[in-house]
């Protein structure tokens, strides 16, 4: 909920949109005022063990992530090792973590792109169905024993 997460562009594109927001983290009242502003039927979790975060991911159809900035953009890695179809921002680290196995968005703060991305997924099984099967290939990049593998490899070319 932090600006750079850029909640205030997934609230503008879901506002006519009959879905449900779950937000994992406290928002701030300005966003809370926003939300109930625009009509969104939204929940906001804060604190969530483990297994609660599990039981968010599980219960949701998309995960959106149309960050301006991260650091690595762990959401995107975790929605797609559950399965979920992933909404996130084509810009570094996010399009790197994501792969080509998500769907990017070419400007994150463009409420309109986004809007249209989630009612594709939405609207074509086909292409939700394949944006899920890709993200649960793409998180073998980041299993262990292949993270491990990369590092010995690295280490023996120098």
């Amino acid at each position: 909920t932090a600006p750079h997460k850029n909640l205030e562009t997934t609230l503008l594109a879901i506002k006519d949109l009959n879905v449900s927001l779950h937000v994992v983290r406290p928002m701030t009242s300005e966003q809370v005022a926003m939300a109930k502003e625009l009509g969104i039927d939204f929940s906001n979790y804060e604190s969530l063990s483990d297994e609660e975060l599990v039981g968010e991911y599980r219960k949701s159809s998309i995960v959106l992530f149309p960050s301006l900035k991260e650091g690595f953009g762990m959401p995107i890695m975790e929605a797609q090792a559950m399965g979920r179809a992933v909404i996130t921002s084509d810009l570094q680290p996010m399009s790197w973590v994501a792969g080509k196995n998500a769907v990017l968005l070419k400007c994150p703060q463009d409420a309109d792109e986004l809007k249209g991305k989630i009612i594709d997924l939405l609207k074509d099984a086909t292409l939700y169905n394949e944006t899920v099967k890709a993200g649960l290939e793409n998180v073998d990049r980041f299993k262990v024993k292949n993270v491990a593998k990369r590092f010995v490899e690295l280490y023996k070319s120098i």
